[in-house]
This record gives C-alpha cells, sequence and structure tokens, in this order.
C-alpha cells in the first residue's frame, strides 16, 4: 500500500516538472539561481539582457571559497549585478537565504533558475518563505535519462517528507 501510495506521488511530481521556459517579463526585477546542476549558472546569467537593465542576480549555496571572478559571467562591467551567497545548504536554506535577498532589494518578482525536476520542490519551498513574491520559473530542462528519472524521484521523495514534516509541525 505505502508503495502504491509513493509511486502515485512520484507521478504526480513528475507531472510538475516544467518541460519548457516560456519568455520572462521585462518586469521581472530579480534573477536566483540555486547551485547545483550544470548549465544553472549560464541560464541565469543569460537573463540579464539588456532589455531589461534593472535585473540583479543571487546565486544561492555557492561552496566557500568560490569568488565572482570564478562565475562564467563574461563582462567584468556586469559582475556588479551579481551576488553570490554561502550560507544555504539544501532547499529551504537556499530560499530562506535568498528570501534575505529578496527582501533587502525590495524586489516584488523574480525569476528562479533551478533545474527541471528540482522546479516543483523549490517553487514549493519559496512560495511558503516569500508568499508576496511573484515568482516566474526558469527551469534547466535535461536529457531524461536514468539519472534524471533517479534525482525525479528523490526530489519528489522529499518533497513528500517536506510536506508531511510541515503538516506535523502545524499540529
Amino acid at each position: 500500500m505505502g508503495l502504491l501510495l509513493l509511486s502515485g506521488y512520484c507521478m504526480m511530481y513528475l507531472w510538475q516538472i516544467p518541460r519548457y521556459t516560456s519568455t520572462l517579463p521585462k518586469k521581472v526585477q530579480g534573477i536566483v539561481i540555486l547551485t547545483g546542476d550544470k548549465d544553472r549558472l549560464e541560464t541565469g546569467f543569460s537573463l540579464l539582457t539588456p532589455e531589461a537593465p534593472q535585473r540583479r542576480v543571487f546565486v544561492s549555496g555557492v561552496y566557500p571559497g568560490v569568488r565572482l571572478s570564478d562565475t562564467p559571467w563574461k563582462s567584468r562591467s556586469q559582475r556588479y549585478k551579481i551576488t553570490l551567497g554561502y550560507a544555504a545548504h539544501n532547499t529551504r536554506e537556499n530560499a530562506l537565504e535568498s528570501a534575505l535577498w529578496i527582501n533587502r532589494n525590495g524586489f516584488k518578482t523574480v525569476a528562479l533558475v533551478t533545474s527541471d525536476y528540482h522546479m516543483p520542490r523549490s517553487l514549493a519551498e519559496f512560495r511558503r518563505i516569500v508568499p508576496w513574491v511573484q515568482i516566474y520559473p526558469v527551469p534547466v530542462v535535461h536529457e531524461r535519462d536514468a539519472i534524471w528519472y533517479w534525482h525525479m524521484v528523490r526530489e519528489s521523495v522529499e518533497m513528500l517528507f517536506s510536506t508531511l514534516w510541515t503538516l506535523l509541525d502545524k499540529l
């Protein structure tokens, strides 16, 4: 019975995973990039466009010792728009660390950049911690191989336990 419920939850999670990114509106003020998989930084930095010069970037969960000069951003003149966050070690901490940056800057709209399989869980945490901020998901879409499905199952199980923990905490 438990295996059937877990399988059903995994299927629900799979259904929530975005398969593409729509165009961001110009009004998006901040870009939050969660470290982890490849292509997240490049995808996030590509959102710093001349059409939206007000945008700023926050990279959450950066490994200690990494400096801004280590980032793949090409233009040194644009680096002032990038802030690195070193405090987060998991998705909830990413949301908390990012919330401080979002509030400090007074942002009402942000783009959230993470892997496609990580997006449902990330959105849930961010919406719980900064519900007044409009979040635009920017998933980094990966090839659907065996590793991708393993990540998806792990993320769905972690989201299930996080949801249960939140419900139990409210009792």
